[in-house]
C-alpha cells in the first residue's frame, strides 16, 4: 500500500514538472531560440575548435618547415665563410686589375707626353738650327756682296758686267748702257775688308727700273774697248792669289 502511494506521488510530481515545463516553453519561445542558438553556437564552437586544431596542425607543420629552413640556413651558414672569402678575393683581384689598368693608362699617357715633348724639343732645336743657318747664310751672302761691291740695297735693278778691259772707265760704261735706261749707280769690284779695288774687270750697274735691267741683259756679247763683255744677274768670282811676302821673308832669313 505504501509502495503504491509512493509511486502515485512520484507520478504526480513528474506530471507536475512536465506541466510546468510545457507551460514555460509555451509562454517563453525565446528561450528555445536561445537554446537553439546555444546549440548552433556549440556547433560553431566545435567548428571553430576544429579550425583551431587544423591551424595548430598547420602551425606545427610551418614550425617544422621553419625548423628545416633554419637547419638549411645553418648548413648554408657553415659554407658562408668560404664563399665570403672567395667574394672578397674576387673583389680584391678586380680592384688590382683596375689599378693595373689605370697604371698602364697612366704609363701610356706619360709615354705620349714624352713623345710630344721630344717632338717639340726637336722642332725647337730644328727651328734654332734653321734660324742659325739662315743667319749664317745671310751673313755670308752679305759679306760676299760687301766683298764684291759693298752694300747692295737694290740688287733687283742691277746687272753685273764681266770681262771688262782694265782701262774701262765709269763714263764709258755709262755711255755703253745709256740706251737701256736711266743709270743710278756704277761700281767696280773692290775688297771691302782692305777697301781697295781688285782690278777693273767686273762692275755693277744699277738702273732705275727693271725694264732697263732687262734691256741691259740683251747687251751681253757686245764689244767694249776691244773686249766682249758678259752681262749677267750674278757677279763673276774673284781670282784668289797668295802673297809672296812670307816666301821672301823666309828667303831673306835663310842662313847660309
Amino acid at each position: 500500500m505504501e509502495v503504491q502511494l509512493l509511486a502515485l506521488v512520484a507520478q504526480t510530481v513528474i506530471m507536475a514538472v512536465l506541466a510546468v515545463v510545457a507551460v514555460h516553453f509555451w509562454f517563453c519561445p525565446t528561450d528555445i531560440n536561445k537554446m537553439e542558438g546555444n546549440v548552433v553556437d556549440s556547433d560553431g564552437n566545435e567548428n571553430e575548435n576544429f579550425r583551431d586544431v587544423e591551424e595548430s596542425a598547420g602551425n606545427e607543420i610551418d614550425e617544422e618547415e621553419i625548423d628545416e629552413s633554419e637547419d638549411s640556413r645553418k648548413d648554408f651558414a657553415s659554407f658562408t665563410p668560404d664563399e665570403e672569402q672567395k667574394r672578397i678575393y674576387m673583389e680584391e683581384m678586380w680592384e688590382m686589375a683596375k689599378e693595373q689598368r689605370k697604371n698602364e693608362e697612366m704609363k701610356d699617357m706619360n709615354k705620349k707626353l714624352e713623345i710630344k715633348l721630344m717632338d717639340a724639343r726637336e722642332m725647337e732645336l730644328l727651328r734654332k738650327m734653321t734660324t742659325e743657318s739662315e743667319r749664317q747664310m745671310t751673313a755670308i751672302c752679305k759679306g760676299a756682296q760687301d766683298q764684291w761691291f759693298g752694300i747692295i740695297e737694290a740688287c733687283k735693278h742691277s746687272v753685273y758686267v764681266n770681262n771688262l778691259n782694265l782701262g774701262t772707265s765709269r763714263k764709258e760704261l755709262k755711255d755703253h748702257f745709256a740706251s737701256c735706261g736711266t743709270i743710278t749707280t756704277i761700281e767696280f769690284c773692290k775688297d771691302t775688308v782692305n777697301y781697295r779695288f781688285i782690278g777693273m774687270s767686273s762692275a755693277r750697274i744699277e738702273f732705275i727700273d727693271i725694264s732697263a735691267k732687262l734691256k741691259a741683259l740683251d747687251l751681253t756679247g757686245t764689244l767694249l774697248k776691244g773686249n766682249k763683255i758678259d752681262v749677267t744677274n750674278v757677279p763673276a768670282p774673284i781670282a784668289r792669289y797668295r802673297s809672296r811676302r812670307l816666301c821672301y821673308r823666309w828667303f831673306n832669313n835663310r842662313q847660309y
